[in-house]
């Protein structure tokens, strides 16, 4: 029997690898000069993802994301009390991951990086943001009801895989819930002008994805 400290500690340990393998990727790639480059950052994530969905599904079904939570409670796949749970243990596995790297990397040299934060890139509007944010999320949802939760998918041996292809996929894009919420915390605490933006926005991200729900009707 999988007890409420172990599914945290999955959901924890799960949420602070892909954090700190995914933005210490960023970090590296300032570091080298680009020699990471978008793809290796994607690599970094989407098997970071497809390895800690793996190691974690047995205990707490491998969530590792506070939106992929909030999708399966209000599709009824996890009790509230649980997915309150589930979200804590995501957030402070980032959290906790974020000071790791600050701790390790020489001269927190991470600011080289931005440390990481989900930037609109240069002339990207928010009409384009929301709209990238849409569709992106619908994959996410679509891929993982598919190959995770529906009982007659044919690759449901694999849907950790599956995840993290979806994933390396979506990073190419520079999605990432955990990352946003995570690097707002910095921005928040660092006093930086666009505190109040990233924070909020980190924490929407959390709890904004109402539109996987929709997916069940694809079934």
């Amino acid at each position: 029997m999988v007890i409420n400290g172990q599914k945290f500690s999955a959901e924890f340990f799960g949420t602070f690898f892909l954090v700190f393998i995914g933005i210490g990727a960023i970090a590296a790639n300032s570091f080298s000069g680009g020699a990471v480059g978008l793809v290796g950052i994607a690599l970094a994530f989407g098997l970071t993802i497809a390895l800690m969905v793996g190691a974690t599904a047995r205990i707490s079904v491998g969530h590792i994301n506070p939106a992929v939570t909030f999708g399966m409670l209000i599709t009824g796949n996890i009790k509230a009390k649980d997915a309150g749970l589930y979200i804590a243990a995501q957030l402070l596995g980032a959290v906790a991951a974020s000071l790791v790297l600050g701790l390790l990397s020489p001269n927190y040299q991470l600011t080289a990086g931005n440390m990481g934060v989900t930037l609109p890139a240069t002339g990207v509007g928010l009409v384009s943001l929301i709209g990238i944010e849409i569709i992106l999320t619908f994959l996410l949802v679509f891929v993982i009801f598919s190959v995770a939760v529906d009982n007659k998918s044919l690759f449901k041996s694999i849907a950790n895989f599956a995840i993290g292809l979806d994933s390396h996929c979506m990073r190419l894009d520079g999605r990432n819930d955990n990352r946003s919420f995570n690097e707002s915390c910095k921005e928040f605490r660092s006093g930086s002008d666009n505190r109040r933006i990233d924070f909020t926005v980190g924490l929407l991200g959390c709890s904004a994805d109402w539109r996987r729900s929709c997916c069940l009707c694809l079934h």
